[in-house]
């Protein structure tokens, strides 16, 4: 065989090789998302009442809710993942114990999420509790949403959000911040 075509057979051949091996995950940082979107479809499959309390400015409207859209409940904290090309780095990784991790913005990062702490299960390995502090910032618009889930066994072998909360504030230019919670509980 003539040489020139055999170091081109035997480059293709690494190449594809070291492609096959660069499919490995590149999750750098918890997988807030897919655990969110099992949460999602176990709720969704489940079918759970909820008890849903909205608070918004002074006013305050507590309701008891059978059907939930639970894609669009949880969207925030689909929202606070890190594992996104452009977050690369962006994190100071902190593991206070064994069961914690903290992750904070990296002084002078433009990221939205500027903390997430996930609290695992020491027996199950998944998360008891995750909190995300998640901001937005322009010339016309400013917020700040904390958020705040708390997960366990359901008695039936479901690891479940229990409760949920989403509280902070917005802020169009010019006008006063209109503070927000909204908080879910799973019966």
């Amino acid at each position: 065989m003539n040489q020139p075509i055999a170091f081109l057979l035997l480059v293709f051949a690494l190449a594809s090789c070291s492609s096959e091996q660069r499919q490995v995950s590149t999750e750098q940082y918890f997988d807030l998302q897919t655990f969110v979107a099992g949460q999602i479809d176990e709720l969704n499959a489940l079918h759970p009442n909820v008890e849903k309390t909205v608070v918004s400015g002074k006013e305050q409207e507590t309701r008891q809710l059978a059907t939930i859209n639970w894609t669009k409940e949880l969207d925030l904290f689909v929202q606070a993942d890190l594992n996104k090309p452009a977050y690369r780095n962006s994190y100071q990784v902190e593991k206070p114990t064994e069961y914690s991790i903290v992750y904070r913005a990296r002084p002078g990062e433009e990221v939205p999420v500027k903390y997430l702490k996930i609290e695992l299960d020491p027996a199950q390995k998944k998360p008891r509790s995750v909190e995300a502090t998640v901001t937005s910032e322009n010339y016309l618009y400013n917020s700040e949403k904390r958020l705040l889930m708390h997960c366990s066994p359901d008695g039936k072998g479901n690891w479940l959000v229990r409760d949920y909360q989403v509280s902070g504030y917005q802020q169009l230019a010019f006008f006063d911040k209109k503070p927000f919670e909204v908080k879910g509980k799973v019966l």
